[in-house]
């Protein structure tokens, strides 16, 4: 009885993954906050993005603005600070493969990275929604000197056909509010 609920689970759950549209949009807000004892820095993202999961390959394209403010906290007071916009537009592309009634996406980056993407009902609205929450299988560092991985892998994002909108607080090391409208 055992291995035929195993074959069943095996054979429906890939099935569950694949029943979701290929193509998932969100619009995301995300301020997200980090402070030690030397410096504050502050990034604020304004993006659209579209998830695509198709035959074993994922792409997720991010496009809209970036904003960047760091500042040094020192004894004597204000330190050295900057302030940085641009526009982001990116596509990271991946491998993705049924995993517990949803996807397991790993993009191919330096450092990998993985992202867990399971389809969620939202209320948004006052209304029950189908969504597809996103976020890193396990922790993100910062990335390596030079290259720090973007803010938007470090959280959760809810997807969806259409598109939904995320607003996202979050802080380095801390807590993580998300607001879907």
């Amino acid at each position: 009885m055992r291995a035929l609920a195993t074959l069943l689970g095996a054979l429906l759950l890939p099935t569950l993954a694949v029943a979701q549209p290929p193509v998932q949009r969100a619009s995301l807000q995300l301020d997200y906050r980090f402070r030690d004892m030397a410096d504050y820095v502050s990034e604020d993202y304004r993006v659209d993005l579209t998830l695509r999961i198709e035959r074993g390959r994922a792409e997720l394209t991010v496009r809209g603005r970036y904003e960047l403010q760091s500042a040094e906290l020192t004894p004597a007071g204000p330190g050295r600070s900057s302030h940085h916009e641009s526009d982001v537009d990116s596509t990271w592309r991946g491998t993705a493969r049924p995993e517990g009634g949803g996807w397991l996406v790993r993009f191919d980056t330096e450092p990998g990275f993985e992202w867990r993407c399971l389809p969620a009902r939202e209320t948004v609205g006052g209304q029950a929604r189908a969504v597809l929450r996103c976020g890193p299988e396990r922790p993100v560092s910062w990335g390596p000197p030079g290259r720090p991985v973007p803010a938007y892998f470090r959280v959760p994002i809810c997807f969806a056909a259409p598109v939904i909108a995320n607003r996202v607080f979050a802080s380095f090391g801390g807590s993580t509010h998300v607001v879907l409208e």
